[in-house]
């Protein structure tokens, strides 16, 4: 009988010893993402332009990427990532506290599944499907929620983990006024 007690006790110890792991692996790996190091590992580099992209949201209407003289914020999701999920009710609201900002979401899944994630998200942002996550791998964003934010002028301004509305906030006032703080140095090159 104390065989059987001890060898219960053991595997329930081996039970949380493996969830303590899995906790901690995913503690600080976004402890890692956070940190400027793990930054710079994914998105396009900081300062350079977007790379253009031409996709179908999902009621099939023209995507393109960077627009018109407009800043905007390109946030990387996952139908499978419960972040992303708690992100779409913060898209809705900042989309319309910032009017001036185009958001894009790019969401990693099978369309059907990502239309069924998206909701009523995609009559507020533009929702575009990335099936096998093939967009994400192009722009080298590994992880989700991910936000990328561009000036009017297509120059990336700043990248990261983005998991709420003060991330968005200081995204787009990135993509806004970085821009404007950048235009003199920028002219100021090109008239040497």
């Amino acid at each position: 009988m104390l065989f059987v007690i001890s060898y219960v006790v053991l595997w329930v110890l081996v039970a949380v010893l493996v969830g303590a792991v899995f906790a901690l692996y995913h503690h600080f790996g976004q402890m890692y993402m956070t940190s400027p190091e793990g930054r710079v590992a994914h998105g396009p580099d900081e300062g350079s332009l977007f790379p253009a992209l031409d996709a179908r949201d999902l009621d099939g209407a023209a995507v393109t990427l960077p627009a018109q003289d407009r800043p905007f914020i390109t946030v990387f999701a996952s139908t499978g990532c419960t972040l992303c999920g708690a992100l779409r009710s913060v898209l809705r609201r900042f989309a319309a506290e910032h009017p001036d900002v185009l958001v894009v979401v790019i969401c990693d899944g099978h369309p059907r599944a990502v239309r069924e994630w998206a909701g009523d998200l995609a009559s507020v942002i533009r929702v575009v499907p990335d099936p096998r996550g093939r967009i994400a791998a192009r722009y080298e964003v590994g992880l989700t929620p991910f936000s990328v934010a561009v000036g009017h002028d297509g120059r990336v301004r700043s990248r990261g983990i983005v998991n709420g509305l003060d991330g968005l906030e200081l995204a787009a006032h990135e993509a806004t006024q970085l821009t404007v703080l950048s235009a003199p140095t920028e002219e100021r090159s090109t008239s040497r």
